[in-house]
């Protein structure tokens, strides 16, 4: 099991999947090449996205981008601001 920070909630509990989802009520998140708003830009992520984390450096995490039946359709960084815990 991973341990991670839910900062939208400050919980720093056992997360029992691994996994984040976007949250960006009524947006979307940028998926960037790497970890910076200096970095361009390769797709914008709906609310509710499944993500595997797989390195965090700062407030930005590397993600796999998953599909339903959690195969990765893409990789990319976004910023952990806008993820919750799954």
């Amino acid at each position: 099991m991973a341990r991670f920070r839910d900062l939208a909630t400050g919980d720093d509990s056992d997360n029992g999947s691994g996994l984040l989802i976007t949250w960006t009520p009524g947006d979307t998140l940028n998926l960037r090449a790497g970890p910076g708003v200096e970095f361009a830009t390769d797709v914008a992520l709906a609310d509710g996205t499944t993500l595997e984390p797989l390195e965090f450096r700062g407030i930005w995490v590397l993600v796999n981008v998953l599909k339903d039946d959690m195969s990765a359709t893409r990789t990319g960084w976004v910023n952990t601001r806008h993820t919750r815990t799954a």
